[in-house]
């Protein structure tokens, strides 16, 4: 463990420290010595830290130096220096930490600012700092002095925080701050910043209201960052007393502006200046808030740039309002779509208060243009109304979730981030839900939909997404797919899957380039795009292709097989919402394409627990379906299983009577239609009702030119007309 490389020595070295051979001094402090040593016990260096002798007799500086090594040796993270003992007598004390022959982070910045060499890699060493600063958090401590000096960087890329002299425990009252300035008998520890922390790493708070919290830290944190970007201070602070003179004058200047020649990404830029805030409220509030900003950066999710304001009123900011009919709710609803495009990345902000009596207001994205899809057919819709928020796709909802403090005559920010794999609700800067979305949207306009005016919006604007060189590949042949340059998109996603290949992006781009090959009725390089996915980190993919390939097919049966046996292989994948999601907007979507899909899709939303029996749908479904004498008070799954003829599934529910006349029906066996074809003929006369009762079905297959193709038909339904066939 190096810290200083000022080595010279006021005597000469002990030889022995307790049984630790002395090898040289590595630094000296205000309290401490450090020496490296050799420990004959375990035949390995380690590094001692003593107290000075002339500070021993001191019992305020012996009970601080003891303090020191008990935090250090609690706090076990990989990158914070650990105790191995500490050993105390009348004479002497001191504790053992490992020897890491590195260079503190103070000593690389020095070296950088010679080179003027990039400093960007050691972005990576600050979240491993903040990480450790967060356990340490988690466990009660604040460090209070965080600095580069204090931080160690070994020669196979340790990062270690030490020097814990200043640490203190979070409940530090104001009466422990002040026991402090009794060490002003001792000059060599009270030079400017030893007491309390060094003034140019001081949050504000510290100097003014003699205050430790977690956002000091988080504020030290800060001036490490914006020095690693820039190689500079963010201020200059001379003394406690020059800081309180010109404490109005002191401006923090963005880092891309201090060093315009430097490779500084905005989002790390921003990351700095929040946390170098003068009032500790507008900072960031944990350490673990910070580390999710800084691990957006490393994931390569967009940093957002201002693009434009729309105004609901000013009629020239859209291409069309018109009336429409909302899906499921059937409800006519104000429809407006912007006039420009933005493709990519895209994050909506807005203020809006909903009046008494309003039904809320739905935030349109990724709609496509031109209305080649009828609007609201296409693009997400994200819905706030009075205690709850709707997702939906293509104008159907996928999820609904409870927001009890979306209440009414209340000032709402609102703030939707829809990233290349995911898009995210925040409401008053709490976050409701962030879903992963890997369908490339089909449009660029972003909108608004509402169904009254009870409702008062004081901004809308947009951002769009600016990217690092590592996801930034993805956006132009999503921007091709959007606009239905097809062939441009595929040539594009294949360069990315050749140049990431088994990595994220690759692999998102062997998808996408699954779903362009769909686009252009190339079904079979489809299927073999989707082929790739096997067995990868995005294997779930895999399934929902060729789900999606199925349905181009015009094969329910086929794309449902593919969601089914997507959720039982990938039960624990944090994707499988995208599988859950696809399948319950098949439930709704499928009702246009025949009588036999949107069973298929409600029973296995009733069979993994994706929706309760009492949803509306399932409902409505199994009304339409006469129950037979042989099925006691059947639930809905049931039957559904019957009609479906799903054996397997009504033996695990136990109606192991329905499951072997479905048995026997197969074998032809025919006693069993006779059974059947009794109760259809009796359930006549039962129901006056006009549904597509099997009767009816019947029925209608003695007569020429059916309204309704055979292949629509339930199993069930079609069994029983081929045997009249």
């Amino acid at each position: 463990m190096e810290k200083k490389d000022d080595n010279t020595q006021d005597s000469p070295l002990p030889e022995k420290i307790g049984h630790y051979v002395i090898k040289k001094l590595i630094g000296k402090g205000g309290m401490g010595e450090v020496y490296l040593c050799y420990d004959p016990k375990t035949e390995r260096d380690v590094a001692l830290k003593r107290i000075r002798p002339q500070m021993n007799e001191i019992p305020l500086i012996r009970e601080r130096f003891l303090k020191e090594a008990k935090i250090a040796a609690q706090l076990t993270h990989p990158a914070i220096l650990g105790v191995y003992s500490i050993e105390e007598s009348s004479t002497d004390l001191f504790y053992v930490m490992p020897y890491i022959q590195g260079k503190t982070l103070k000593t690389l910045l020095a070296s950088y600012r010679q080179t003027k060499g990039s400093t960007i890699h050691l972005v990576r060493d600050f979240l491993t700092i903040c990480h450790a600063v967060q356990y340490a958090h988690t466990k009660g401590v604040l460090h209070r002095d965080l600095k580069p000096e204090n931080i160690l960087i070994g020669p196979f890329n340790e990062v270690l925080i030490y020097d814990f002299g200043l640490a203190e425990y979070s409940d530090m009252t104001s009466e422990s701050f002040e026991e402090m300035p009794v060490l002003k008998s001792h000059p060599d520890l009270t030079r400017i910043g030893k007491i309390v922390g060094t003034i140019t790493y001081m949050a504000p708070e510290r100097i003014l209201e003699k205050l430790d919290t977690i956002q000091s830290d988080i504020y030290s944190l800060g001036v490490i960052l914006y020095q690693i970007l820039t190689l500079k201070h963010p201020f200059k602070r001379q003394s406690v007393r020059q800081f309180k003179q010109q404490i109005n004058d002191e401006k923090i200047i963005d880092p891309i502006d201090v060093a315009p020649m430097r490779e500084i990404p905005p989002l790390l830029a921003k990351i700095a200046m929040r946390s170098l805030l003068f009032k500790k409220e507008e900072r960031y509030q944990s350490v673990k808030e910070l580390i999710v900003d800084l691990e957006l950066y490393f994931q390569g999710k967009a940093d957002w740039v201002f693009a434009s304001r729309l105004d609901p009123k000013n009629t020239s900011d859209w291409e069309l309002q018109e009336t429409v009919i909302l899906k499921q709710t059937k409800d006519w609803a104000i429809y407006m779509l912007s006039s420009a495009l933005f493709p990519g990345n895209v994050k909506l902000e807005s203020q809006i208060t909903l009046q008494k009596g309003s039904e809320g207001i739905g935030f349109l994205l990724g709609v496509a243009h031109k209305m080649e899809q009828r609007g609201l057919d296409s693009g997400m819709t994200v819905w706030v109304s009075p205690h709850e928020v709707r997702l939906m796709r293509a104008g159907i909802i996928l999820k609904t979730i409870e927001a009890p403090k979306v209440i009414e005559e209340l000032p709402l920010d609102i703030e939707i981030e829809k990233h290349y794999e995911s898009i995210q609700l925040k409401i008053n800067k709490e976050t409701l839900f962030q879903f992963p979305v890997f369908l490339p949207v089909t449009g660029a306009h972003v909108g608004l939909v509402y169904k009254d005016l009870q409702y008062r919006m004081k901004s809308f604007s947009i951002s769009v997404g600016s990217y690092n060189a590592r996801i930034g590949c993805l956006t132009i042949p999503d921007t091709f797919f959007a606009n239905g340059l097809y062939d441009k998109a595929l040539e594009e996603y294949k360069k990315i899957i050749h140049s990431f290949e088994r990595r994220s992006e690759g692999l998102i781009a062997a998808f996408r380039s699954g779903l362009t090959l769909l686009e252009l009725n190339r079904i079979e390089e489809a299927f073999g795009a989707f082929e790739t996915l096997h067995k990868t980190q995005k294997g779930i993919l895999e399934w929902l292709g060729k789900g999606l390939a199925y349905r181009k097919l015009y094969d329910a049966s086929e794309e449902a097989k593919c969601y089914e046996v997507g959720l039982n292989l990938f039960k624990n994948d944090p994707n499988l919402v995208l599988i859950e999601e696809e399948i319950l907007f098949r439930l709704e979507q499928s009702k246009e394409e025949g009588r036999r899909p949107p069973y298929l899709f409600a029973f296995i939303a009733l069979k993994y627990h994706l929706l309760p029996p009492t949803n509306t749908t399932i409902k409505d479904l199994a009304k339409a379906l006469q129950t037979p004498p042989f099925l006691k008070n059947p639930t809905e799954e049931c039957l559904i299983a019957f009609y479906l003829m799903k054996i397997k599934a009504l033996e695990d529910l136990g109606e192991t009577e329905a499951a072997r006349l479905l048995g026997d029906l197969e074998e032809t066996n025919d006693s069993s239609f006779q059974q059947l074809l009794s109760w259809v003929q009796k359930s006549q006369k039962e129901h006056s009702f006009r549904s597509k009762t099997l009767f009816d079905l019947l029925k209608n297959s003695e007569k020429k030119g059916r309204s309704i193709p055979l292949h629509q038909y339930l199993p069930l339904e079609l069994a029983l007309l081929q045997r009249f066939c």
